[in-house]
C-alpha cells in the first residue's frame, strides 16, 4: 500500500511523509496530535529504527558505540552522560560468585535467547527448545511468574528440578 492510498494508518508524520501527503487534499487527511503519554514509547521506536539503520552501515562495534555516545552527548543531562558506552564496546554476561574456599564459581549456562531480549518460543525445528530455554533462565532467576495455558506432564517433569532449585536458593514462584 502506498502512503497515498486510502485506508487507516498509524504513522508518525516524518518530513518524507509530510512531503508525500502534501500532494493530497487536506480534507482527505485524518490526523491527531501525538498523545504525550504515548510519546516516549512511539518516539523511541521511531528513533530506534533510524538508529538501527545508521549503525548497520558502520564496520565495527566500537564505531557503533562511539556513534551512540555522540548521540547521547546531544541529548544532554547527567543520566544521558551516565548511559554512554565504554569503549571498547563489550557486554557483561555474568558475575561469578565465590566458593567457600574463595575460588570463582562457574556461571550457569546462558539461554540461546539473550536475557536482554524476548522471543516467542514454539519448539520448531532449528529453534531453541522451550524446556532448555526455561531451565537456563530459571538457573539464575530470583523470582518467577508462571502462567501456562497448556501443560503436559512431560513439560512439568523437565522444569521440576529447576523450579526446586529456584525455591531452595530463596527464590519466589507465583
Amino acid at each position: 500500500m502506498t502512503p497515498e492510498a486510502p485506508g487507516p494508518r498509524d504513522h508518525l508524520i516524518t518530513h518524507t511523509l509530510e512531503r508525500r501527503l502534501a500532494a493530497l487534499e487536506s480534507e482527505l487527511l485524518a490526523e491527531q496530535p501525538l498523545d504525550p503519554a504515548e510519546g516516549p514509547e512511539r518516539l523511541a521506536r521511531h528513533t530506534m529504527a533510524q538508529i538501527r539503520s545508521e549503525l548497520a552501515g558502520l564496520d565495527t562495534a566500537d564505531d557503533q558505540a562511539a556513534r551512540i555516545n555522540r548521540l547521547l552527548e546531544t541529548i544532554g543531562g547527567e543520566e544521558a552522560q551516565d548511559a554512554q558506552l565504554e569503549l571498547p564496546a563489550r557486554v557483561l554476561t555474568g558475575i561469578r560468585g565465590r566458593s567457600p574456599l574463595g575460588d570463582p564459581l562457574p556461571l550457569p549456562p546462558l539461554p540461546a535467547t539473550p536475557l536482554s531480549e524476548s522471543d516467542l518460543l514454539i519448539n520448531a525445528e532449528g529453534q531453541p527448545n522451550i524446556g532448555s530455554e526455561l531451565r537456563a533462565e530459571l538457573a539464575s532467576a530470583d523470582s518467577v511468574d508462571l502462567i501456562c495455558a497448556f501443560v503436559i506432564w512431560s513439560g512439568v517433569r523437565q522444569l521440576r528440578q529447576a523450579l526446586a532449585e529456584l525455591v531452595s536458593r530463596g527464590g519466589q514462584m507465583h
